[in-house]
């Protein structure tokens, strides 16, 4: 069976972090107590043999428009979370699953009988870049001596962030993502207790440190699952397509519609995006804030 290669490009996610940075305060795990808010969300579709996209399941369409999206996901506050999944974010500490401070919204997706996965082809993570002056020296961190107390440290927040894709219909685990590593000189995951920046710089400028047994216990839990890099020429699959009338949690959607699009074969997907800054990342830390996040991603239906 020839492989189809219908591309729905999501496109230009752009996310705006707007905290204030700042000299002293909360760094590792920091609050970011500004507006977030979609710059821009824009989606369009490369038509190709029937696949189409649905924010309520009753109306498909082969593009997405940029008010479509950012209503679908909304603005938000942002603070940083953690999660072991990609599902549910935690606040550090909270045994509770997080309902605010990230991006969360679902897409539908129908095609044609002989289409069977949805694959993310393409991810990026870029953004502005930011800087922060720590105004202490702190030996371990990427500053070199005590001149460079008052050196502005330069990062990117798309260095801190992660992007997860969860199939809502045929599994309970999701996929995630996260810059890849030397990409504005990003660091891959969380590092050490002794080696992460963030908790490095907090600990040296808050009254009380993090619990070196807390970051450990979070590191070896979210090392069980590990990320994809984000990047170009991906084929990871995120989601099955499944026979129409495959019930779909929350919605109910229009299968007569789904006849039109692809026979009594058609297929239905389903997919949740979640978009967050990890709070255990080695560069989730003041130096991040005030960037712009920017999230590129393309799926492609193949057989």
């Amino acid at each position: 069976m020839k492989s189809l290669t219908n591309k729905l490009v999501m496109s230009v996610l752009a996310l705006v972090l707007t905290g204030v940075a700042l000299s002293v305060g909360v760094l590792a795990w920091f609050t970011i107590n500004n507006r977030a808010t979609i710059e821009a969300f824009t989606g369009t579709v490369q038509t190709g043999e029937g696949f189409y996209v649905s924010l309520d399941g009753t109306t498909w369409k082969n593009t997405l428009t940029t008010t479509e999206m950012q209503t679908a996901a909304g603005a938000v506050t942002f603070v940083p979370l953690t999660s072991q999944d990609g599902i549910a974010l935690y606040d550090l500490g909270s045994s509770t699953a997080a309902t605010a401070g990230f991006i969360e919204f679902d897409l539908l997706f129908a095609g044609s009988a002989n289409l069977n996965n949805i694959i993310i082809d393409s991810l990026t993570l870029s953004g502005t870049q930011t800087s922060w002056i720590p105004g202490i020296y702190v030996p371990g961190t990427r500053q070199t001596g005590a001149p460079d107390a008052n050196t502005p440290i330069l990062d990117y927040v798309s260095n801190a962030a992660r992007v997860s894709f969860q199939d809502m219909i045929t599994t309970t685990t999701s996929t995630i993502f996260e810059q890849s590593v030397g990409t504005d000189t990003n660091s891959l995951g969380f590092g050490t207790y002794a080696t992460n920046e963030a908790i490095l710089f907090y600990n040296a400028i808050m009254d009380t440190d993090l619990v070196e047994n807390d970051f450990d216990t979070a590191a070896a839990a979210l090392a069980l699952k590990p990320t994809e890099q984000a990047g170009n020429g991906l084929t990871v699959v995120v989601a099955a397509l499944n026979p129409n009338g495959t019930v779909i949690s929350g919605y109910t959607y229009d299968t007569s519609s789904l006849t039109a699009i692809g026979g009594s074969s058609a297929k239905v997907g389903a997919i949740t995006v979640r978009v967050w800054v990890e709070g255990w990342d080695q560069e989730a830390f003041n130096a991040i804030l005030s960037g712009v996040l920017t999230v590129n991603f393309n799926f492609t239906a193949t057989a």
